[in-house]
């Protein structure tokens, strides 16, 4: 195997691994904003007032562990970002500008000087000198890449740790939770004055309704009661009339 081609890959290898670290850093981040938001959950919501003493200890010593070690994992997980208080500092070959520059000049100078240097090429002294440079550069970038991956093995170990803490913490909260007695519920009344202004409203418009409707019915007086009876007796007589007519109608006939 070309020694060279295999320099190029091995460089390619360490920049894509450079890049899968970083990319990897999000989901321990993620994980971490949740935790801290459980241990305020908990933290909050538990009664300390009318829990058990065995109950306060295991969820304050569980929160302790875990909130600890939760911010180690976030210690870790900047160390792997940025190396605090130093930095990461990758290395890469020149501009190919550079590069076909030195090139051209190794040729020139071993072709200028060839009585001097015998057979050597300025082409093989330039492959030389790029492998070199590879090498020196995948060294310094692997050393960075491996100690980003150990300072996030080591987050990750912290965080499992926080996690299993967590859930052991949950125990005494849950039970704290269902056995916990309700308080008794309080009514206030706020802005009575406006409620009873709404009643009033309301009371008016009922009688308001009720005098539109009593409107409607007219009352039958003493004067109308007797211009009915009149109408009813003369109604009578002239029926009356009208059949002792008919009677002596029909004995005149006879």
């Amino acid at each position: 195997m070309d020694k060279l081609q295999f320099l190029i890959d091995w460089y390619n290898r360490e920049e894509d691994r450079k890049s899968s670290v970083e990319n990897s850093l999000n989901i321990p981040i993620g994980i971490l904003t949740i935790l801290f938001a459980m241990h305020f959950f908990l933290v909050k919501e538990f009664d300390f007032v009318g829990g058990q003493w065995w109950e306060k200890v295991t969820l304050v010593v569980c929160i302790l562990i875990s909130a600890l070690s939760s911010l180690i994992a976030g210690f870790f997980i900047f160390k792997s970002y940025h190396n605090f208080p130093k930095e990461y500092r990758y290395r890469g070959i020149p501009y190919p500008s550079q590069l076909l520059n030195h090139e051209k000049e190794l040729i020139e100078f071993y072709r200028d000087n060839a009585h001097h240097y015998g057979n050597i090429l300025g082409e093989d002294k330039f492959k030389e000198y790029l492998q070199n440079k590879l090498a020196e550069h995948i060294d310094a970038n692997a050393f960075n890449n491996d100690e980003k991956y150990r300072f996030l093995n080591i987050a990750k170990t912290s965080m499992f740790i926080s996690v299993i803490t967590l859930l052991i913490a949950f125990a005494p909260f849950l039970i704290n939770f269902f056995s916990r007695s309700q308080p008794p519920q309080q009514v206030e009344i706020v802005n009575i004055n406006i409620l009873t202004q709404k009643i009033e409203q309301l009371e008016k418009q009922i009688q308001n309704l009720n005098t539109k409707n009593s409107d409607f019915k007219r009352p039958t007086s003493a004067a109308d009661t007797t211009a009915a009876a009149t109408r009813q007796a003369d109604t009578g007589a002239k029926t009356n009339d009208a059949k002792t007519t008919a009677a002596a109608a029909k004995a005149t006939e006879r």
